[in-house]
């Protein structure tokens, strides 16, 4: 993952102006977090209404049944499933920026012309979540208790890269940026299961 996103990053330096809109979007929402999102209380609870939903949308997509969602200003919030879970619905909003990609999939609908505004939207929603994920990643965080510690630090910095690399591939070529980024980890991943000594 660190090599492919640092080619990723070095296609990125030969063409930088590709990720202003990104970069002003991100910039914009460490600014506002800095400055009137960061207090207490403060956008609290949409953002555990969205960590929430991502344990939510994770159990459906892994065929259990949502029956019930809360969510306080104060108190957190919980989401009740039938069935037994998974460490994959525990661990979801840890690496999955949910508000990311609901804008990713209504980009599908824009018109090209739209790139600039929503190369700004996504560096905003990208931010947002690498600033959640660093407020919410903590000993004391109950969701981390659950599925363990040490798979937590063996996969959530790699799950991560892989989505922020990802996103930033978005936001600097579109789906041809994507393929290339996608080929590099393919290509190095199958390069490292061949050095392994059988």
């Amino acid at each position: 993952m660190v090599v492919a996103a640092g080619r990723l990053v070095a296609r990125i330096a030969q063409a930088p102006l590709t990720v202003a809109p990104f970069a002003a979007g991100a910039l914009l929402y460490y600014l506002l977090w800095r400055t009137v999102l960061g207090r207490p209380g403060l956008g609290s609870f949409f953002t555990t209404l969205e960590h929430e939903f991502t344990h939510a949308l994770f159990a459906w997509l892994t065929l259990h049944t949502v029956t019930g969602l809360s969510v306080t200003w104060r108190d957190g919030g919980s989401v009740t499933i039938r069935g037994p879970g998974n460490w994959l619905i525990t661990a979801s909003p840890y690496f999955f920026p949910t508000l990311t990609v609901i804008l990713l999939l209504v980009a599908l609908l824009l018109p090209p012309a739209s790139a600039t505004w929503f190369g700004g939207l996504l560096g905003l929603s990208f931010c947002y979540h690498l600033v959640t994920n660093w407020r919410q990643i903590h000993r004391n965080q109950l969701d981390l208790q659950r599925i363990g510690f040490l798979f937590s630090w063996l996969f959530l910095p790699g799950a991560n890269l892989f989505g922020y690399a990802l996103i930033i591939a978005v936001s600097s070529g579109g789906s041809t940026e994507v393929a290339r980024f996608l080929r590099d980890v393919a290509s190095l991943l199958r390069a490292g299961f061949q050095a392994l000594p059988m």
